[in-house]
């Protein structure tokens, strides 16, 4: 840690802060409509001094006399002149210039260039809309804020950072995420080593010709991330940031779940049924409830019926909710401060920042904390021909994960708590739960002289303390170099590390260490035997990721004869990134000292809880995972545009990996790009006064994309003799070898049209892509006499076609403001080609909500099984088979014909998009984000009959259950069968009744905020800004009936929170 503070002093000494003149100017720079301009440029006329405005539009400027002349201007706007006056601030007002109105700069990390010169599909956020929101991470802040990009919630997919998806699934099975790109470089780090205060802007890359150049990379589209950087010729500025948000407790009670009273009413009955009269007389001793505990003692005479009922009836007003609520949850709380420092003189500029972030979490037991520090600077020599910047960021991590879930207070492996439990008596004492084994077992292997057994839940709060550090740095440096006017040659390195490491230490005290001490216990004539010894279990594992990526470029942009505007680049890669880790365990571990003890992994032990079996082994963890990730590529990227009208840029890139097979490699087959654009509004013959910006692109290319879980080579698991059932080491193959692997394709086509009326009143911008998966990784059987079935290669094909849609309307202008964006998307994906055909459609199709790829269908799907509602007699769930209503439930499960499932429809929303409405009067400023998805499915949660006739507290539909004749009019809940009947719960699971519309429009969020500036020349504090932030207040429609949000029908939906916090700069 010493050595980064003290290249942050050096780096701050070393800053060349340009001497203060006689006089110094300041002001602010606005649109017409108010709105601040960042980065608009400020020059004193006559000279080459200048600077460019902060991000509230904010400059000062030493100027050599207060009359002085200062020339503003900014891409899109007329350039105004203005008198400098060093005793009153400035408020320039800048007026839309129609010839240059949408003219921003958009980064594909490799270059920077106006977006009027582009033709590929961007979307631009910047530091103002990024920094609307709180979040303590870099990627929560882009819900909702721009077309084409979507969280996918309630859907995760294995390996996925950030569950967005740009323009629908561009893949089957390989890895989901867009790319992400911070600072020209791609980042394969942990999301939550930024600091989002950090953040400069975001560009989205969402077609082939704004992301080809990232290659078999792109095809899950790029997110492109710029830090801040200083400006030359600027004074110190410090800037402050600081915000705190509160979140609601969890609510236990949000999954509908059986009543107590209900839970115990099907004890009662089971009991009177002897259902209870295996687990009585099992060798495993399993645990039973209390109510079955006192009905037992009621049946052998042990207490009386009287007492039995009155305790059971006691019992009835409890739920154990009630405590989750009390002892295990609360109010999160997430702190946040920033602190930030830049300036620049006339040849460096540097920026230093440091940011600390402390959140308590809503479940007891866990937190975070976070320490970020940033440097970075350039130097400019030769006269300015040459600049060379470096930057270095580093990140600590330190999270706790002690929080005790409630799955731990399982009445055994397979039975969840009885939902009556209690923690504590009426005095507050703690008490034990009835838990994984009788309690008349627990006081026998006692008084035998093993370890207590009872499991007390507020005591097991603080023995298990698991934490995980990890450290991330990313040091920078670059070197441009202008050769000839327009011609330059740059080189960037970059090296990245990170080292985590997670040490979760059980006491000996906790009830996981005590049964499993326990159960390697033999005691014979009095002797005690522990396999397992005395003492804590340490589990231990860290994980080494360092990376090196160099580049080197050449970059020409140029405008000849001026009509001809030439930029081209040209370049270089490598990247070699390498992954080590290893886990392992300790027993009888003495944290003090250090000391633990070996054990026999090999041998076969007894259970003290069932002797007769013997096959018992000593749990092993530990491991050793490496993997080396090479990569070489190559690239160029043209683009022409002839009088300021017409555009064609192409793009190519070639890349070789060590995971590529051979063949691919030497084919080296590139992904390219080319588009057309069209700028109408420069032709004279297009003299529409009231829309003076309108713009048409056309591309077409293809994007890659990689399968890191695969490789050309043979692969295989090593698994030590410990791990085998005949004590010999053995390996798993798990890829054969595939000379032909190769990166999967996406080809794209692109239509949009961007347009802007007089004034900004109305701007945006309409987009149609055509997307098709071509050599997509998919399954593909393989001949039994290789000794696999089935091999994953470039086997599969996607299509699909979409829209986005963005419209940006000024509605008021004057003191009052009132802006409003809105944004739809549409994206419909189909697989095209699937070679495995499914054997199994239940287990395939209804047990999932992803389905089974299917050709013609998407790939994220929902399908049931035909229902006929309830059988008026007796309540039975009904079904078709055959054409005709049938309770058959094996066959009816067995169906074998795809066709004979209802097929709904995606998974996950077809269209969606949001509203967003600002409001401002004076500084004050009010917006209010919603939005909303439409065009998809879900299959909602339900009761399980084998799960109650167990009695276990099953899902709450159970009260909503068929108990009459003439209840089938009004629900589709089955009726409480006299046994339990697998097939019969699993068809009524599977059926439609329960595929429900998940369309819905939720309320985002709120924002009110109160903007201050200083109107003193020398004001400590230049501007103010305070903010208030409510996030996640909730659905505000929903086609479905139910009371569940469609997108969190199995798990809580992230709790409503609100956020205090100021921005201030000096």
């Amino acid at each position: 840690m010493k050595k980064y503070i003290l290249i942050f002093l050096l780096l701050l000494i070393g800053a060349r802060l340009s001497a203060q003149s006689a006089y110094q100017a300041k002001g602010t720079v606005s649109g017409s409509d108010g709105a601040p301009l960042a980065g608009a440029s400020v020059v004193v006329k006559g000279t080459s001094q200048g600077v460019m405005t902060d991000s509230l539009g904010h400059f000062r400027i030493s100027v050599p006399s207060d009359t002085s002349v200062l020339a503003i201007s900014f891409i899109g706007y007329l350039t105004k002149e203005v008198r400098a006056d060093s005793r009153e601030a400035i408020d320039v007002k800048l007026v839309e210039n129609a010839s240059q109105l949408t003219e921003v700069m958009v980064s594909i990390g490799y270059q920077q260039l106006p977006k009027e010169r582009a033709t590929g599909s961007f979307a631009q956020i910047d530091q103002q809309l990024y920094n609307r929101s709180v979040g303590a991470d870099i990627v929560s802040r882009l819900a909702d804020v721009t077309p084409g990009l979507i969280f996918n919630r309630g859907i995760v997919k294995p390996g996925s950072q950030t569950n967005i998806s740009i323009r629908g699934e561009s893949t089957l099975f390989a890895k989901a995420d867009p790319l992400i790109v911070i600072d020209n470089f791609p980042y394969t780090g942990d999301m939550n080593a930024i600091n989002p205060n950090d953040i400069e802007s975001v560009t989205v890359l969402k077609d082939a010709a704004a992301a080809s150049i990232w290659g078999a990379q792109s095809a899950n589209g790029v997110i492109v991330i710029t830090t801040k950087k200083a400006a030359y010729d600027q004074p110190l500025r410090v800037s402050l940031n600081s915000n705190i948000t509160f979140s609601q407790r969890p609510d236990p009670y949000y999954l509908p779940k059986m009543s107590s009273s209900e839970v115990i009413d099907m004890e009662q009955l089971l009991f009177s049924r002897g259902y209870y009269r295996a687990a009585e007389t099992s060798p495993n001793k399993p645990a039973l409830s209390p109510v079955v505990e006192l009905l037992i003692a009621a049946r052998d005479g042990r207490i009386t019926q009287q007492a039995a009922a009155d305790q059971i009836d006691a019992f009835r007003k409890l739920d154990v909710r009630d405590q989750y609520a009390k002892h295990l949850y609360r109010s999160s709380v997430n702190q946040q401060y920033a602190l930030g420092m830049q300036g620049g003189g006339k040849t460096s500029r540097f920026l230093l920042s440091a940011g600390f972030d402390k959140n308590l979490s809503a479940a007891k037991g866990d937190g975070f904390e976070r320490i970020t520090l940033n440097a970075n600077q350039s130097v400019s020599v030769l006269k300015g021909k040459a600049e060379l910047t470096t930057g270095i960021y580093y990140t600590n991590q330190d999270a706790l994960e002690n929080a005790v879930n409630p799955s731990m207070f399982n009445q055994t492996s397979t039975a969840a708590v009885y939902p009556y439990a209690t923690f504590t008596d009426a005095g507050g004492a703690a008490l034990p739960l009835n838990h994984y084994y009788r309690n008349s077992f627990l006081d026998q292997a006692h008084s035998q002289g093993l370890l207590d057994w009872t499991f007390v839940p507020l005591t097991e709060i603080g023995l298990v303390n698991n934490r995980k550090r990890q450290i991330d740095y990313r040091i920078n440096s670059g070197l441009r170099y202008t050769i000839l006017n327009g011609l330059s040659a740059e080189a960037l390195l970059q090296y990245t590390a990170s080292s985590s490491k997670s040490r979760r230490l059980q006491s000996q005290n906790s009830w996981a260490v005590r049964d499993l001490i326990n159960r390697f216990t033999s005691v014979s004539e009095g002797s005690i035997t522990r396999a397992v010894p005395l003492g804590d279990i340490l589990d231990q594992s860290f994980l080494d990721v360092s990376g090196y990526f160099a580049r080197g470029q050449l970059n020409y942009d140029r405008l000849l004869a001026g009509k001809h505007q030439l930029t081209a680049i040209a370049g270089a890669e490598v990247r070699d990134l390498a992954t080590k880790g290893s886990s392992w365990r300790a027993y009888g571990y003495d944290d003090q000292i250090g000391s633990f003890q070996q054990v026999d992994y090999l041998s076969n032990f007894k259970s003290y809880v069932n002797p007769a079996s013997a096959s018992n082994r000593i749990p092993q963890y530990g491991g050793i995972t490496g993997m080396t990730d090479r990569f070489i590529s190559y690239y160029v990227n043209a683009g022409y545009t002839f009088d300021g009208k017409y555009i064609f840029s192409a793009s190519g890139r070639r890349d070789m990996s060590n995971l590529f097979g051979v063949n691919a490699n030497q084919k080296g087959v590139p992904l390219y790009s080319v588009g057309l654009g069209w700028n109408l509004h420069h032709e004279k013959f297009f003299a529409l006064r009231w829309l003076p910006y309108l713009k048409l692109r056309a591309t077409y290319g293809y994007n890659g994309n990689i399968d890191r879980t695969l490789a050309a080579q043979v692969t295989a698991s090593y698994s030590s003799a410990a791990q085998s059932s005949i004590g010999l080491p053995y390996a798993t193959i798990r890829n054969p070898p595939n000379p032909d692997l190769r990166w999967e394709r996406v080809r794209m086509i692109n239509l949009g049209l961007d347009f802007k009326t007089a004034a900004g009143r109305l701007s945006g911008s309409i987009e149609y892509f055509q997307k098709k998966g071509i050599d997509l990784i998919g399954n593909a059987p393989l001949a039994p006499q290789t000794g696999l079935t089935s091999f994953r290669g470039n086997t599969a094909h996607t299509s699909g076609h979409g829209l986005d849609l963005i419209i940006n309307s000024k509605n008021l202008t004057g003191k009052l403001g009132w802006q409003t964006q809105y944004m739809l998307s549409y994206a419909a994906i189909k697989v095209t080609k699937y070679l495995p055909k499914s054997s199994n459609l239940r287990g395939d199709y209804l047990s999932t909500s992803l389905g089974f790829p299917t050709e013609g269908r998407y790939f994220n799907s929902i399908y049931s099984l035909p229902y006929a509602g309830l059988d008026p007699e007796n309540g039975d769930p009904m079904g078709m088979l055959d054409g005709q209503v049938s309770k058959n439930y094996g066959a009816l499960l067995s169906v074998s014909d795809l066709n004979a499932l209802i097929y709904h429809g995606s998974s996950r929303p077809l269209v969606f998009g949001g509203l967003r409405n600002t409001l401002s009067w004076g500084g004050w400023t009010l917006s209010a984000n919603v939005s909303y998805r439409l065009g998809y499915y879900v299959r909602m949660p339900s009761v399980v009959y084998s799960q109650v006739l167990s009695g276990v507290q099953a899902h709450g539909d159970f009260s909503r259950r068929w108990q009459k004749p003439g209840d089938e009019l009004h629900t589709h809940v089955p009726s409480l069968p006299a046994a339990s009947n697998s097939n019969r719960d699993l068809f009524y699971t599977a059926s439609e009744a329960l595929v429900e519309k998940g369309d819905h429009i939720r309320l985002q969020d709120l924002r009110c905020s109160y903007s201050w500036k200083s109107a003193r020349q020398r004001a400590v504090i230049n501007d103010v800004e305070i903010f208030a932030y409510a996030a996640n207040l909730g659905i505000i429609w929903k086609k479905s009936g139910t009371d569940l949000d469609p997108d969190f029908r199995d798990s809580n939906p992230p709790l409503r929170s609100i956020s205090f916090g100021v921005r201030a700069n000096f």
